[in-house]
């Protein structure tokens, strides 16, 4: 079974607000391991190490994050028993983070971003999913040597690509070519590069 780290760093997948409501809420009220409680069959899909390395707003993110951030995966992607990694990033700037890894990372292992639009305490909440899809997507072969990804509402974005467009609303790219489609019978296909991930 491969190996998958995740490295939490706050936003709305970790926030809450009132019970059920999708507004309202704080960032980093929930740290990774109650993300994780929420994920149903995520031991299934991989086994699971990680950290909280910021619980942050994403709009309060720094260079000197950015930096500690690469060198975390950077040196953990050194290890032959790990296999890919997982970035849990409030939506403001997840694009950013997702565009300046691509630039300086050196790993050919996959490296997902992923988010929510809703809080954790939201009836509608979106995080769960989306984290289960992030470490799917990191765990794959297909994900190899394919950049920086996001993982976000069924779709597999591209790190120089992806855009938040709306407060909410879910991320788009501007190319259907990199953007990629995960199907609903579990089957991800990489448009822009060739490959299936079946989950």
């Amino acid at each position: 079974m491969k190996k998958v780290y995740i490295l939490a760093t706050g936003g709305t997948i970790s926030a809450a607000g009132c019970e059920g409501k999708t507004t309202g809420y704080h960032d980093g009220k929930f740290e990774l391991k109650d993300l994780l409680a929420r994920v149903k069959g995520a031991e299934k899909l991989a086994k699971l190490e990680g950290e909280q390395v910021l619980n942050i707003s994403s709009d309060d993110i720094t260079w000197g994050d950015w930096l500690s951030l690469a060198g975390k995966i950077e040196k953990l992607s050194l290890r032959s028993d790990m296999d890919g990694f997982v970035v849990t990033h409030g939506t403001n700037t997840l694009e950013e983070t997702a565009y300046f890894l691509n630039l300086v990372l050196k790993t050919e292992k996959p490296v997902v971003l992923t988010g929510s639009m809703r809080p954790a305490t939201a009836n509608s909440a979106d995080g769960p999913q989306n984290l289960y899809e992030a470490i799917a997507l990191a765990a794959s072969e297909e994900a190899k040597g394919k950049g920086v990804l996001a993982a976000f509402s069924d779709l597999i974005l591209s790190a120089d690509r992806i855009q938040k467009v709306d407060c909410f609303r879910n991320f788009c790219d501007d190319c259907r070519d990199v953007r990629h489609d995960f199907l609903r019978n579990r089957e991800k296909r990489f448009y822009g590069f060739g490959g299936i991930v079946y989950l």
